[in-house]
């Protein structure tokens, strides 16, 4: 009977090592998971980023080339498109909570918490 005993109990802890190994593997697997879906979307976001600020460079450069050639002076035009840029700047610094801060935290809550099976 005590040797019964003994190997239920040795049974029992072997259950609870095995599955406290197999947590620990689906915590770290979990956390792999969540780091690469983090990483790929700071990448894309980066490459995005800087296409979208080359895209603006070469439209800047062309509107304020466009428009000097209609105002008689290149100076004037990229004055004009500085002042754009100025302007969009002072809006985007008016309302960065609206548009940034509240969008980005809610896409971070998100991504931590939402399950990315598909």
């Amino acid at each position: 009977m005590d040797s019964q005993i003994k190997d239920l109990f040795n049974n029992l802890a072997d259950s609870v090592r095995s599955y406290a190994d197999t947590q620990i593997q689906l915590i770290k697997l979990s956390a792999a998971e969540k780091l690469a879906v983090f990483v790929s979307g700071f990448v894309s976001g980066f490459l995005l980023l800087v296409f979208g600020l080359f895209f603006l460079l070469f439209v800047g450069c062309a509107a304020g080339f466009y428009i000097g050639r209609e105002m008689g002076s290149n100076a004037t035009g990229f004055l004009i498109v500085a002042g754009f840029y100025i302007f969009l700047f002072l809006l985007i610094l008016i309302f960065r909570k609206a548009i940034i801060l509240k969008p980005i935290t809610n896409l971070v809550i998100k991504g931590m918490l939402h399950d990315h099976k598909d």
